[in-house]
């Protein structure tokens, strides 16, 4: 099993809901995780802060240690199903990696709103594309 993490990541989480999150992504080949951070509601001036960083944490350092299986479990189990995306049953799902502006990751539940990711680095794009390679539409 493999695993990648994001550590920085602006998630727009869609036009209507007018909300940026400020999050961690952990991709494995069938499934992936958003974790929040905080987010921020430009329609209502809101910003809420998560515990994200400490479950991340425990995720980051399993998967360092070569322990993909339990990562994979810990946050199956400690990621709400609003933050769990399992590739096969997403409409969209697409990763450009081109340089600067022009790479970005795509995302969206069956009957959902339409979420983009940024991933900073054009070799960390490239990565998620290749660990999702078979599943990418």
């Amino acid at each position: 099993m493999k695993a990648i993490y994001v550590l920085k990541s602006d998630i727009n989480e869609g036009l209507r809901t007018g909300t940026i999150s400020k999050s961690a992504i952990v991709l494995f080949e069938d499934v992936f995780f958003t974790i929040p951070f905080s987010s921020t509601n430009f329609l209502g001036g809101d910003e809420i802060k998560f515990n994200g960083k400490e479950v991340f944490n425990n995720a980051k350092q399993m998967i360092d240690e070569g322990k993909e299986a339990e990562a994979y479990d810990y946050l199956s189990q400690a990621m709400p199903d609003e933050n769990t995306y399992y590739v096969k049953m997403l409409d969209i799902l697409n990763v450009k990696v081109g340089w600067w502006i022009f790479g970005g990751f795509y995302f969206r539940k069956r009957s959902g709103m339409r979420k983009s990711a940024s991933i900073p680095s054009k070799t960390k794009r490239q990565e998620v594309k290749d660990l999702l390679a078979r599943s990418i539409i």
